[in-house]
């Protein structure tokens, strides 16, 4: 098991758009090293949530919303 946060987080600067990511330190933490020189504004947590499945969790969403990436990576 690996414990961590799973986290949806927003920024006004990307209207509409989600980051869900996991981290296994502090979400705070994560909105900072995202909001660089690059960035205009901060981001703000919209959830987050502590689990001992913090990779499995944070895959699922990501999988349901595929299709509306704005980056499709493979």
């Amino acid at each position: 098991m690996d414990w961590g946060h799973v986290y949806v987080l927003s920024n006004p600067s990307f209207e509409g758009m989600v980051k869900i990511g996991f981290t296994t330190g502090w979400v705070k933490n994560s909105k900072h090293q995202l909001f660089t020189t690059s960035v205009p504004t901060p981001f703000r947590t919209e959830f987050y949530v502590y689990t001992p499945f913090v990779k499995q969790l944070e895959s699922l969403p990501k999988s349901i919303l595929s299709s509306s990436r704005v980056c499709q990576q493979k």
